[in-house]
């Protein structure tokens, strides 16, 4: 029998995919990088040696494309131990102003010992319902293009304002951030924006954090139902895991008939095929699938979800190397978002042979939820933004449990549910 020799199996996948123009479009997600990470972790190659081939494909798809120039690229670094998170006094905000031509939404404000960020968000695109009013896509068609605005606290405090960091999202709005450097009061019950006011929300939750061990799996099962779990980001299509159960299959570390590659294929069959944000209309029973997933799709499509806002500024312990701060969580009738601080940053492509984050949430009901980002930034080695959660959070929850999956172990913020929940829209 001829020895399994995964760089040769890794270069005539690259070939293959060279011959498919759906490989070709812009942001996909390599087939070809799937099957090197699941060989890099069954220990068939190592990861210097399957980037040097994901590299050399990544060159030959620009040849062939007719691009100008060539592209070489270096191999993802593993993430690195970053300073502690440090804790800050997060408001909700929620409410829109005129600026300029157009609506802002005035997003929330997080308050540290130097100052704070105030998040922002404008549509680019015709609103729909719920949406605020449409500004002009030129770069100087919006005032705080060209200066910040004016803000004051409650107790008269000043602070000097600076642009942060911020981008556009796929669904036709800009996510941006205001630097505030100066004295803001922690318990400000108000600011003042370019001359208008508005209300600043503080806690409204009672919360616990701790670190929990991860259900013992072999690595191989671990990185399969992980890089299920974890979708394409902005868009929520998960990822395709065939390539990477074929070429486990081809290096002998997977049984074609395995209860292992059963169980993820009927999970597979039952996951969206749609992105996140697109509203579910059906929902359809899943006996038989293993948990969390058997949960997770069972109320995929409800669209009951209560609808409220709660400020946490809960940060957890340090988790394998991860620190976790949640800041508020906001439901609505299918899903909920949570507004998040990470140290290091996890938004970016990890290694080859590095695991990616999972972002689960359960109820005290059993129900299960699966999280992805869909927006943020990225502040020294940290990062923070907005993870969404499908699907609706079952309304008779009483407690939530945001779980971060990192390698043995998840950190846990378990935040109480109180009931007659205000709704901040």
């Amino acid at each position: 029998m001829v020895a399994f020799d995964a760089e040769v199996y890794l270069r005539r996948l690259g070939e293959r995919l060279l011959d498919d123009p759906g490989q070709q479009q812009p942001g996909h997600w390599s087939a070809l990088r799937g099957a090197a990470s699941a060989l890099v972790v069954a220990g068939a190659i190592d990861a210097d040696r399957a980037w040097w081939v994901i590299d050399d494909y990544a060159t030959a798809r620009r040849i062939r494309s007719g691009e100008p120039g060539f592209v070489h690229f270096g191999a993802p670094l593993r993430r690195r131990k970053a300073d502690s998170l440090m804790p800050r006094q997060f408001r909700v905000i929620g409410q829109e102003i005129l600026v300029g031509r157009g609506q802002v939404l005035l997003r929330d404000l997080a308050i540290a010992a130097e100052g704070g960020t105030l998040r922002y968000r404008r549509y680019l695109d015709a609103p729909g319902p719920g949406q605020v009013g449409r500004l002009s896509r030129r770069a100087g068609g919006f005032p705080w293009n060209v200066s910040p605005p004016e803000i004051i606290d409650s107790d008269g405090n000043r602070p000097a304002v600076r642009f942060g960091g911020g981008g556009r999202d796929g669904e036709g709005y800009v996510d941006g951030e205001l630097e505030l450097r100066g004295t803001i009061a922690p318990e400000a019950a108000w600011l003042e924006v370019d001359g208008t006011r508005v209300a600043l929300h503080g806690p409204t939750a009672r919360w616990e954090v701790g670190v929990e061990a991860l259900v013992d799996q072999s690595p191989l099962e671990r990185f399969l139902w992980r890089h299920l779990a974890v979708a394409v980001p902005r868009s929520g299509v998960t990822t395709d895991l065939e390539p990477m159960i074929g070429a486990l299959v081809a290096a002998g570390a997977l049984e074609e008939g395995s209860l292992l590659v059963q169980d993820l294929r009927a999970v597979i069959a039952r996951m969206p095929r749609r992105p996140l944000h697109q509203r579910r209309i059906t929902r359809a029973s899943t006996p038989g699938l293993v948990q969390p997933w058997g949960s997770l799709l069972d109320r995929e499509g409800a669209d009951d979800g209560p609808e409220w806002t709660l400020v946490l500024g809960a940060v957890s312990p340090a988790c394998d190397g991860v620190q976790f701060a949640a800041n508020s969580i906001t439901s609505d009738v299918d899903g909920f978002e949570v507004e998040f601080d990470v140290a290091p940053n996890l938004g970016g492509v990890s290694a080859l042979e590095e695991l990616p984050v999972g972002w689960w949430a359960r109820d005290d009901l059993e129900n299960h939820y699966l999280g992805i980002l869909t927006g943020g930034g990225v502040r020294g080695d940290s990062a923070q933004g907005t993870l969404r959660y499908w699907p609706a959070l079952d309304p008779s929850a009483k407690r939530l449990d945001l779980l971060v999956c990192v390698e043995s172990h998840q950190a846990v913020v378990s935040v109480s549910l109180p009931e007659g929940l205000e709704t901040r829209r």
